[in-house]
């Protein structure tokens, strides 16, 4: 068994998305992104797969129902299990793209320490709460990581050829990396024709 990554990649995808110091998403669609994160990881993790006979729309059939130990891809994957019939990857991924996903991701990182919960006053009528980033260690070591795979030519594994996939179907990798990312077009291409890859990106 692969030893557990220091981020999952919804996690890394909300590291992404959030404001660093304000704390809020600076993209209005990033549930789907979240949601197709989650799709990957049980991709990865062996307990979906996606059905190759539909390339435009595979299905999503459950593989292995043993839980993985993180709340969010288990509630998922319980969901895939107990589901009447299959369905494809893009309707699992509206399915899961919800508000709260947000939520429950963001306290995972505040329990540990990556994130803060700060209740902010919208037109002191209403309030909300925002996750300002408390450590930056871990969305550094993301940035270089993907960095590095970018810019460079060797060879990147598929949980980082993945997580940058989807930042770039998300419209995360420009406010990150700039007008530097116009010259690594055919790269990125490249990533993104990984194993699966592909098939999530574009569902989410």
């Amino acid at each position: 068994m692969s030893p557990e990554p220091e981020l999952r990649l919804h996690e890394e995808i909300l590291l992404l998305t959030l404001k660093d110091e304000k704390g809020t998403p600076a993209w209005t669609q990033y549930t789907y992104a979240l949601a197709g994160a989650i799709l990957a990881e049980l991709v990865m993790e062996e307990r979906v797969r996606l059905e190759e006979r539909n390339r435009r729309k595979p299905l999503v059939d459950l593989v292995s129902a043993t839980q993985i130990g993180d709340p969010i891809l288990d509630d998922a994957l319980r969901k895939v299990r107990l589901a009447r019939r299959r369905a494809t990857a893009g309707t699992w991924i509206q399915r899961w793209a919800r508000n709260r996903l947000l939520h429950e991701t963001a306290r995972r990182l505040v329990l540990r320490g990556i994130l803060r919960a700060r209740e902010k006053r919208v037109l002191l009528l209403f309030s909300r709460t925002v996750y300002p980033e408390l450590n930056p260690g871990p969305e550094q070591r993301l940035i270089e990581r993907m960095r590095e795979a970018i810019f460079g030519n060797d060879d990147v594994d598929a949980r980082t050829a993945t997580v940058i996939s989807l930042a770039g179907a998300a419209d995360l990798l420009k406010p990150v990396f700039g007008k530097d990312l116009k010259g690594r077009k055919d790269r990125l291409a490249a990533l993104a024709e990984g194993e699966a890859v592909s098939e999530v990106t574009r569902a989410t």
